[in-house]
């Protein structure tokens, strides 16, 4: 009996070991996620609560990802060898049409990269995240948060590439986070976007 609830226990702080709940669940709390800044300092999510929040899920090797980060710009290109996928363009022209002319450094709202998967697809190392955080000119105007080991699982997999939607009380709204996201970013997450920047 006692190492059954040993057991238990255990299964419990692993299934709580990104953070509780995971996949988020639309119109309740975003999961307070713990990540690294490129210096490698641990800061959770909720730190950036207060405005509307659009994060950005990126596996580091995602040709989507890539384009969306502005894998076409000139002189930019692909990171690691991998082709910014074709039929994608960079995100500010997206919100430029979508979001009422909304763009990336916009005070009202919040933008967050989080890394989550190096090139290799497991946690990326703090260099990696640096250089490719360096390739796209990423930092300036946008927050970039690293994942770790803890992140490699399948239902974080899923979510990319896309966006998730935090309001300015940490709530998810829109989720365009994977192939079979029940939201077209193009037409529910950056006007809702728009909407809770003020727009």
């Amino acid at each position: 009996m006692r190492c059954f609830a040993l057991l238990m226990l255990l299964v419990g702080v692993m299934a709580e070991d990104i953070a509780s709940p995971w996949p988020p669940v639309l119109e309740q709390a975003y999961p307070d996620l713990a990540l690294q800044t490129l210096d490698g300092k641990p800061v959770n999510l909720r730190r950036f609560a207060g405005k509307p929040l659009l994060i950005e899920l990126v596996g580091m090797p995602c040709a989507g990802c890539q384009a969306m980060l502005g894998g076409h710009r000139p002189g930019v290109g692909g990171y690691g060898g991998v082709a910014p996928q074709a039929s994608i363009g960079a995100l500010n022209a997206y919100l430029k049409r979508d979001a009422r002319g909304l763009q990336v450094g916009d005070s009202s709202f919040t933008m967050v990269v989080i890394l989550l998967y190096g090139m290799d697809m497991q946690a990326p190392s703090l260099e990696d995240a640096r250089a490719f955080a360096q390739h796209f000119r990423l930092g300036e105007r946008e927050q970039v948060l690293v994942g770790d080991q803890r992140y490699i699982r399948d239902d974080v997999r899923s979510a990319i590439p896309g966006f998730h939607l935090v309001d300015r009380e940490f709530r998810f709204r829109s989720d365009a986070g994977g192939g079979s996201a029940p939201h077209p970013y193009w037409s529910h997450t950056f006007p809702l976007l728009a909407r809770l920047a003020g727009r």
